[in-house]
């Protein structure tokens, strides 16, 4: 999956929705957030090349400006997105393919590149301490993503366009 900087901490969950409902929910949740930034986006504006720019906070609690820039959007296979700000440049990644048995599996990659040696150093001596914690979380968002695309799926289309009212 990583094809740029460190390998990433990857994990491989199974969903039970299908990889349009995924790619759906993953498309609502990016034109939220850019929403939030100030950008006004729908679902149907996600594509590759998308950006914007916004404030968030880093582990530190110290704001600090991001670029976000959706690299790969490509369903129902992939979607990949860089996020830089002065610290580095955070990459996700989701690769999904069909599950024998019904619903998807999904590659969840997140990776890090800093923009000063020791940014980097600090990056992978905390990864190795954070690595399990990080899965963890990984999976938790996978999972609200599922919620997500469950729910579209469950009250149809129409939820879908009000929510991006």
């Amino acid at each position: 999956m990583s094809g740029h900087g460190h390998k990433g901490i990857v994990v491989i969950e199974h969903l039970d929705v299908s990889a349009e409902q995924f790619f759906s929910a993953v498309a609502r949740s990016v034109a939220y957030a850019a929403h939030s930034a100030g950008i006004p986006a729908t679902s149907s504006d996600v594509r590759t090349g998308f950006s914007y720019q916004t404030s968030l906070r880093d582990k530190l609690g110290h704001d600090q400006r991001t670029s976000v820039e959706v690299t790969r959007f490509e369903p129902p296979a992939a979607y990949a997105a860089r996020i830089v700000s002065g610290q580095g440049t955070n990459t996700v990644a989701y690769e999904v393919t069909p599950a024998d048995g019904g619903g998807i599996e999904v590659a969840y990659e997140e990776g890090f590149v800093g923009s000063t040696t020791c940014n980097d150093l600090n990056y992978k001596l905390v990864g190795l301490a954070w690595r399990h914690s990080a899965k963890k979380r990984m999976r938790r968002v996978l999972h609200g993503i599922e919620a997500c695309a469950g729910e579209v799926a469950s009250h149809g289309m129409d939820a879908l366009a009000a929510a991006e009212d």
